[in-house]
Order: C-alpha cells, then sequence, then structure tokens
C-alpha cells in the first residue's frame, strides 16, 4: 500500500483460494462434485530476516514483485527485512488448502 496505492482494491480475487468455504463454491459452481477441503497447516524458518524475499519469490506474490520497478522492489525487500529484524520474527506461516474431488 506504500509503494503502489494504486493497487489496493476492495476485493481480492484470491481470497477464493484462501478461504475453505470459498474453494469449494468456486468447485460447485464450477459443476465438480463436493470436494473434501483440507488445511495443511506450514511454516518456513527465517535463518535470517531476508530469507522472507526467497519465500516471498517462490510464491505468489512474484507477479506483484515483478511488476514493481527495481527502486520500489529496494523499497519493500529493505521495509519488510527491517520490520522482522525490529519484530524478530522467526517464521513466516504457510499454509495451504487442498481440495480432493473424485470422479
Amino acid at each position: 500500500m506504500r509503494i503502489r496505492p494504486d493497487w489496493v482494491q476492495s476485493e481480492r480475487p484470491w481470497v477464493r483460494l484462501t478461504v475453505p468455504e470459498n474453494l469449494r463454491r468456486l468447485f460447485l459452481d464450477a459443476g465438480v462434485p463436493e470436494p473434501v477441503i483440507e488445511p495443511a497447516e506450514d511454516r518456513q524458518p527465517l535463518s535470517q530476516p531476508d530469507d522472507w524475499w526467497t519465500i516471498a519469490m517462490g510464491s505468489g506474490f512474484r507477479w506483484e514483485i515483478d511488476q514493481l520497478q527495481p527502486a520500489e522492489r529496494s523499497t519493500l525487500r529493505t521495509y519488510v527485512t527491517d520490520r522482522l529484524k525490529f519484530e524478530r520474527v522467526g517464521f513466516i506461516e504457510t499454509g495451504a488448502l487442498h481440495a480432493i474431488v473424485r470422479k
């Protein structure tokens, strides 16, 4: 929001993939049989604060990061790394939802 306020939107389309009921509804609306939704809790340790960058670059946030100008990417990386250092964050939660459907 600080770097690209023009990107802030009230509706976030990815929420349909991160909330169990929304994911279930996505399958049902597509005509797929009732899915079994299983959360997969996980966390990635940060041996150093800048490890978050590696995680972010391998995640769904990569597209947004790639759209930033080099100076904006640098600002983002510095801001988040400094905040993680200040708050002494030792891990990032990286849970997911698995949807299982049988034909």
